[in-house]
């Protein structure tokens, strides 16, 4: 069934893929704009096979694998707009995407307590403009706000200058209930993305 895929195709979703992934034939998608990989687990050896050269939006809701990893490096020039769900939150994967996406404009992911290093990996970008972060793990009954803290610092206007917006939902960074110490830490990272033009916003849970 994959080698009768219309190469007009603009938009593509997987919800199951093959079991068999060998001598699979090669897919050109020359108009394939938007991909969606919902499957949590699965074999996606097969997009080696495939060529799509106009992928600018991407969604990914499986776990790491170097399949994966091979695919956005291949895809990563278009790409303008990369969405990791909650499966694809490995820091390796979300560092990695910005620095293979020289074109990147929009990034969502999911933010877990293992993740203090992530930003400083990607060191700086020439054209991310909005950040949505997902993820209620930090806060007094979750990992510290340090390492929070330590996760976004390297997000400045001088190493991302065209970065206008972050959101998140789950955590609200303005939230009172902070310690000082941690109050302090967080109003610290804030003022310095406002003082830089970027604006801070909690979308609710």
């Amino acid at each position: 069934m994959i080698d009768r895929i219309s190469d007009s195709l603009i938009a593509l979703r997987f919800t199951k893929f093959p079991h068999n992934t060998g001598n699979l034939p090669f897919v050109s998608l020359p108009k394939l704009t938007r991909l969606s990989i919902r499957e949590g687990y699965g074999n996606i050896d097969f997009l080696d096979n495939w060529s799509m050269p106009s992928l600018t939006h991407l969604c990914v809701n499986m776990v790491m694998s170097d399949a994966l990893m091979r695919f956005i490096e291949r895809a990563g020039n278009s790409l303008c707009s990369v969405i990791l769900g909650h499966r694809a939150n490995a820091p390796t994967l979300i560092s990695h995407i910005p620095t293979v996406a020289p074109t990147l404009e929009e990034y969502t992911y999911h933010l877990d307590g293992n993740m203090e290093m992530s930003w400083a990996l990607v060191g700086s970008h020439p054209s991310l403009q909005s950040i949505l972060v997902v993820g209620d793990a930090f806060g007094p009954y979750g990992y510290p706000m340090s390492t929070f803290c330590k996760h976004f610092r390297p997000l400045t206007g001088a190493n991302f200058p065209e970065l206008r917006r972050i959101g998140f939902i789950g955590l609200d960074p303005y939230d009172n209930s902070f310690n000082p110490n941690i109050r302090a830490l967080v109003d610290e990272l804030l003022d310095s993305w406002n003082e830089s033009g970027i604006d801070v916003e909690y979308l609710g849970r």
